[in-house]
């Protein structure tokens, strides 16, 4: 009994120290370090590695994270992906897919998110499951969309739109062609741009819109950067004036498309589509020769989806000729069209062997016929729902943006309008200010005008006619004629104040009446001398500015008369084409220390120029004379 306990207890130890240290083994797996992110991209871009061991270096890190639900994981399930599909593991790349999506569903990174739904519809394009292809890059474009990533977007539509030509939506396939176009930038994307205008055109004649469709070719043309776009976009044209059964132009562009160097397809293309035209055309002529070189060449180079072309012309020659013949190339075509999930070619195919097979076969084609051609308008009708949804949605949001623009221009036009409300009584208020600072100006000079010529009447027929008759009186009487002499000198003062401030007249004739006053005043020896008062047009010099300059110089020349002493005066009239200038100078006896001391005159003369926005500046560095320069805006 005590061996078995010891045994029993050896085994609880040993399992103890077991589960321990499978238990310290994982956790030892935990710790190990995650391959450097930024080793990763480097490792994965060597081109010294093949596909399968860099997917094995992918799957190793993605069994070190654990999945982690991060953007390097993201990244890694992106790599395994592309080199799952390029080892044509295309059903483990749909699984990745999955994965790839529900990590970034979770963790809400769009971006990725579009990318998974992009690689899941190129796998299933592949794997030539239209419906499920369109889907996924349906979804990818509803994404890139959130991202505003409209590059990526435009060339998912341009996808959508391939796919549905091929499912037979044609009005689908081309809305989503111009909505590619609307997205892309034809520059950067020109390959897109010229994918979009193809896909157009070919939904265009699908719909026996021929000429729409040949236009739209020709813009794929234009759009074309290389000679294999071009020859393609050309054969198109071809076959599209050939479905107009215009055949000599289809045979004109044919024969001018220069084959791109080691390009089977193309190369297959034209042999073809030029003996098939050139038939039609000329039903004596027997392509048979050209139709079997298209079809060596498809067949050497593994073109499958091509050898439906070569399968279906013969098919049509040998069917008044040889029945058995054509009914073999019919089953030819109807089987590679199944084996390239082409459900259109496999109607097709179908129809022909309806027509050539005998009562019995023709009618269980027929039943199949039916259940496809059933299965296929659903295929379609699922195709436009999805489309038409999405559409809705782009539309939608194309509307929430309109609206949003429509209420940010309405705000900015409230914004607008209330600035130019505001600006505009500012400027009003400005305009009014100034307008009756100047109205308040003029007054003020009119009434100090009026005033001086009120006081000179007064003095005039007052003052010195009652001095002039006291002086008679005084004449007739025995006085001092010291102060009949005071009385005469204060009557002739009196009469030059009336003078000074006498009327103007501002009319037609100022300026012979300015330089009239400028003259009287060459008495007592002195010289006047005035230049260029001749050539001012006085008319556009407003009333104002005359009365102005009038008292200016009339101050001027009374102050010389009574200071200077001067023996000649020089009076100076220049106009330009915003100011007139005017200057004085006399030789006096100046100003002295040249210190410039204004009286009430000339304190006066600088007030009346700078009412009017005139300037006024004096020579005060001339000793030997008083010079003085004025400037008037006109």
């Amino acid at each position: 009994m005590i061996i078995r306990r010891l045994s029993l207890s050896n085994i609880k130890y040993f399992l103890f120290l077991f589960i321990s240290y499978c238990i310290s083994c994982d956790s030892s797996e935990r710790k190990v370090n995650v391959t450097d992110f930024n080793s990763v991209p480097e490792i994965l871009e060597d081109k010294r590695k093949s596909s399968e061991e860099k997917l094995t270096f992918i799957n190793h890190e993605l069994e070190k994270r654990k999945l982690q639900k991060d953007s390097f994981t993201l990244y890694l399930l992106s790599k395994k992906i592309f080199h799952q599909n390029k080892l044509k593991m295309h059903r483990n790349s749909v699984l990745t897919c999955d994965t790839m999506i529900s990590i970034a569903n979770e963790t809400k990174n769009i971006k990725y998110l579009a990318e998974a739904f992009y690689r899941k519809g190129s796998t299933y394009r592949v794997l030539n499951n239209n419906l499920e292809a369109y889907l996924n890059f349906q979804e990818s474009t509803k994404n890139y969309q959130k991202l505003s990533d409209n590059q990526r977007a435009g060339k998912r539509f341009v996808d959508m739109a391939i796919l549905q030509e091929k499912l037979g939506d044609y009005l689908g396939s081309e809305s989503s062609a111009v909505n590619a176009l609307n997205y892309l930038d034809l520059v950067v994307n020109k390959k897109y741009g010229y994918k979009a205008y193809n896909a157009i055109a070919i939904s265009q004649k699908k719909r026996t819109l021929f000429d729409d469709a040949i236009k739209s070719y020709k813009q794929a043309l234009s759009t074309s950067s290389n000679r294999i776009d071009s020859a393609r976009v050309l054969i198109n044209m071809a076959n599209t004036y050939s479905a107009k059964k215009d055949y000599q132009a289809s045979i004109q562009i044919l024969t001018s498309v220069e084959t791109p160097i080691n390009n089977a397809k193309i190369k297959a293309r034209l042999i073809d589509n030029l003996a098939f035209t050139q038939w039609r055309f000329n039903p004596t002529y027997n392509p048979t020769d050209e139709y079997k070189k298209a079809l060596e060449i498809r067949e050497n180079n593994n073109l499958t989806y091509d050898l439906q072309a070569s399968y279906s012309h013969l098919s049509d020659y040998y069917r008044t000729k040889d029945t058995a013949k054509a009914i073999d190339f019919s089953e030819r075509y109807l089987r590679t069209a199944k084996q390239q999930n082409s459900t259109e070619d496999v109607l097709l195919a179908l129809q022909k062997l309806i027509a050539l097979s005998n009562p019995t076969v023709s009618k269980n084609y027929g039943v199949e016929y039916v259940r496809l051609s059933d299965s296929l308008n659903k295929v379609k009708e699922v195709a436009k729902n999805q489309f038409a949804k999405v559409k809705y949605e782009v539309d939608k949001k194309e509307n929430e943006n309109q609206l949003l623009i429509t209420e940010n221009l309405k705000k900015e036009k409230t914004i607008l309008f209330y600035l130019a409300l505001l600006l505009s009584l500012i400027f009003g208020a400005a305009f009014l200010f100034l307008y009756l600072k100047s109205k308040h100006r003029k007054e003020k000079l009119l009434a100090a005008y009026i005033t001086e010529t009120r006081i000179s009447k007064k003095v005039h027929d007052e003052i010195a006619n009652d001095m002039f008759n006291v002086m008679t009186q005084l004449e007739n009487e025995q006085t001092n004629p010291k102060v009949i002499d005071e009385l005469e000198d204060i009557y002739h003062r009196t009469r030059d104040i009336s003078k000074e401030n006498t009327n103007i007249h501002i009319g037609e004739h100022y300026g012979k009446n300015l330089t009239s006053m400028i003259g009287s005043y060459g008495q007592s020896g002195v010289k006047i001398i005035l230049k260029g008062i001749d050539t001012i047009q006085w008319k556009q010099l407003s009333n104002e500015k005359k009365v102005i300059l009038y008292r200016v110089l009339q101050e001027f020349m009374t102050n010389m008369r009574k200071h200077s002493n001067a023996k000649w005066v020089t009076l100076s009239f220049t106009k330009s084409s915003k100011k007139l200038t005017v200057l004085y100078a006399d030789q006096g006896v100046g100003i002295s220390n040249g210190k410039l001391i204004l009286g009430n005159g000339l304190q006066n003369v600088e007030n009346r120029i700078l009412s009017v926005n005139g300037t006024l500046t004096f020579d005060t560095e001339n000793e030997n004379g008083f010079n003085a320069h004025i400037q008037i805006p006109y």
